[in-house]
């Protein structure tokens, strides 16, 4: 958690380090971003680059 805070990040940011949250999402390798909708269901998964600000544009439809 200090890199987060050292770094200064301003987005959620979750460190699992038992794995609680990475097993049911199936996430092998970090970074990882998931979408949610306002639902609190995930909209999108496993985004990178220029596929994270399409899959926000298309969920804002």
């Amino acid at each position: 958690m200090d890199a987060i805070t050292e770094l200064g990040l301003k987005f959620p940011s979750i460190v699992d380090v038992e794995e609680q949250i990475a097993g049911p999402f199936d996430i092998g390798s970090t970074p990882y971003t998931v979408l949610f909708g306002p639902d609190g269901k995930p909209v999108a998964t496993d985004l990178h680059g220029d596929a994270i600000e399409a899959a926000v544009k298309e969920a804002l439809e």
